[in-house]
């Protein structure tokens, strides 16, 4: 058995106090006391379990796939999560609508979402076409341009 069974166990006999119990398998009363709880919810029927499914389309969700679908009435093929909610609003103003991301993924799910543009990837200029062979002017802040030279310097 492990720790979890064996404490259980133990606690069930009722011989030892629930502090006593915790001191002799060294662990904390808060561990103990969600132990106890999580063994008497899985025995009443209510595992530990998510409060929804991912991944479940609902029939709002599936209203959602028919309005981009070509097969729908009108379809707005050009249209994304973000626009689409509000004409499934309209559509459909009794439903609760998904979540935009929620949308995102639905649409992406059935393939119905546009690829985004390759943009032109610009590399590096590489070396000058030219060759400096002396010092231009420098401008500064005065408006005229120095030469550092021997006679001036650049303040």
């Amino acid at each position: 058995m492990d720790q979890k069974t064996q404490f259980i166990a133990d606690y069930l006999r009722t011989t030892l106090s629930v502090s006593a119990l915790c001191d002799l398998y060294g662990i904390s009363r808060k561990t103990a006391y969600k132990w106890i709880e999580r063994y008497f919810t899985a025995r009443a029927g209510r595992a530990r379990r998510a409060l929804a499914q991912a991944g479940i389309v609902s029939q709002p969700d599936r209203r959602a796939h028919r309005c981009r679908d070509p097969r729908g009435p009108r379809p707005p093929s050009h249209l994304g999560a973000k626009k689409l909610l509000p004409l499934l609003a309209k559509r459909y103003p009794a439903d609760q609508l998904p979540a935009r991301t929620t949308l995102f993924d639905i649409l992406g799910r059935h393939g119905l979402l546009a690829r985004k543009r390759q943009r032109r990837r610009i590399g590096h200029p590489g070396k000058p076409s030219t060759v400096l062979l002396a010092p231009s002017g420098v401008p500064t802040s005065r408006g005229s341009s120095r030469l550092a030279t021997a006679s001036t310097a650049i303040p």
